[in-house]
């Protein structure tokens, strides 16, 4: 009885090389055996269902699809020697005030932009699970002297820990994911799945990207830089919004333009999105909080408010000027 994955593979292997259902024989002639267990295979070429290959004999293997797409996928790289590279956008700094204020919006839209661009490269050579000091990548290409890893995923994700050993060589790599291409792909159709030149190219992420890395590392460090300038030249113009504990932590008081609850105050989440919103101190920004003002606490909020004519509980008209940063 067929195994419950054979009707969903349409890639055999044959002499140690993946070919396609249309490639082969109809029935045993076509001479393929499944690269998971080792049983021969049968080309399965009806007028009624699709073409597929099957276990000739009785199996409960069920791993052949998942095994045939990744050998698969392996050949086309080694034949094609080309891959689309995935964009590379790294880690940022990015606190809740520049991605919430009207003030910093270009900080958040630079942000968002690319550190390097994805493109197809065309390689010089390629290697197949080749080790390198202990590491097994799937793929090593090479270009210009270079090397890039390449792990293709069909069901587990890349090891964490291997992950962190080619961070720590400092070694590019990337992962291709096909763990939702379906089994019943021809050799023809993964193809441009697997190198990325078709309408609808497989996932693809940077495991590492050191040279990546450290371009985005540079220009964090320059948006910080700029938040960071951007507070101390406006400090003379900055208000303190402290947290009223009478109400709560996430509400602050004595807001001159908004009235919340009967008071002169506001949420700091409406705060935080406020035109005159200038910087928001959350509890992970407490350190550099700290450097700015000299302040060990958080949940704070510094603005730009202009001052506003109030009525006192009593009816009189009197202006708030609000504390100085």
């Amino acid at each position: 009885m067929p195994s419950r994955s054979d009707s969903h593979v349409r890639i055999g292997v044959r002499d140690g090389k993946c070919v396609s259902i249309d490639e082969v024989e109809r029935g045993l002639g076509c001479g393929c055996t499944c690269a998971a267990c080792g049983h021969r295979l049968i080309a399965k070429k009806g007028k009624i269902r699709t073409a597929h290959f099957a276990h000739a004999a009785k199996s409960d293997c069920e791993r052949m699809g998942e095994t045939h797409l990744h050998l698969a996928a392996k050949q086309i790289l080694m034949d094609r020697k080309e891959i689309l590279l995935p964009d590379f956008r790294g880690r940022e700094y990015l606190t809740t005030s520049i991605t919430s204020s009207p003030m910093h919006k270009d900080l958040y839209q630079h942000a968002k932009e690319t550190v390097t661009k994805g493109e197809i490269v065309l390689m010089d050579n390629i290697r197949e699970e080749e080790g390198l000091d202990g590491i097994r990548p799937d793929i090593i290409f090479e270009k210009g002297g270079r090397e890039l890893l390449v792990e293709i995923r069909v069901t587990h994700a890349t090891e964490k820990e291997k992950i962190r050993d080619i961070r720590k060589r400092k070694l590019p790599c990337i992962e291709i994911d096909l763990s939702r291409t379906p089994r019943d792909k021809s050799l023809q159709e993964l193809e441009h799945i697997v190198i990325g030149d078709g309408p609808e190219p497989a996932p693809r992420t940077w495991l590492s990207h050191p040279k990546g890395e450290r371009k985005a590392a540079l220009r964090s460090t320059a948006r910080k830089e700029e938040f960071v300038r951007r507070i101390r030249a406006a400090r003379s113009k900055l208000t303190v919004r402290g947290a009223y504990g009478g109400i709560g932590s996430d509400v602050v008081d004595h807001c001159p333009v908004n009235v919340y609850q009967g008071r002169h105050q506001i949420r700091i989440i409406d705060c935080i999105y406020c035109e005159h919103h200038v910087a928001y101190f959350g509890p992970e920004d407490e350190e550099l909080h700290g450097e700015l003002t000299g302040r060990d606490d958080f949940d704070v909020v510094y603005t730009n408010c202009i001052p506003k004519v109030v009525l006192t509980p009593r009816g009189n008209r009197r202006k708030y000027y609000p504390k100085r940063f």
